[in-house]
């Protein structure tokens, strides 16, 4: 059952969802690559406005029976914020699924 949940997006107007739907998609499909038996993978978005300008807040967590890997980072671009976490995310797989020595 592999699937992506996106949470928060309500928050956000047509173009920022937009954008969330087209970098989270790119990136599902690589965490998928990393992970063969992925459960779930789920993006929760916050907003915070300061003084008329939003701050997005991403949470990415990968769920698989044995192991939860998660991420999080905050920004000003919500473009950069998430993909930032997503590739937090990959690194941390790849890094703790690696062969030790």
């Amino acid at each position: 059952m592999d699937s992506l949940q996106v949470i928060g997006l309500k928050e956000l107007d047509v173009d920022e969802q937009e954008t969330v739907s087209r970098v989270a998609n790119r990136h599902y499909a690589k965490i998928q690559r990393l992970l063969k038996d992925l459960s779930s993978v789920q993006i929760h978005v916050k907003t915070h406005s300061k003084g008329g300008k939003k701050r997005y807040e991403i949470k990415v967590r990968a769920m698989t029976p044995a192991h939860v890997f998660e991420s999080s980072m905050e920004d000003w671009d919500l473009a950069k914020c998430l993909h930032v976490a997503c590739e937090e995310l990959q690194h941390e797989i790849t890094h703790r699924l690696s062969p030790k020595k």
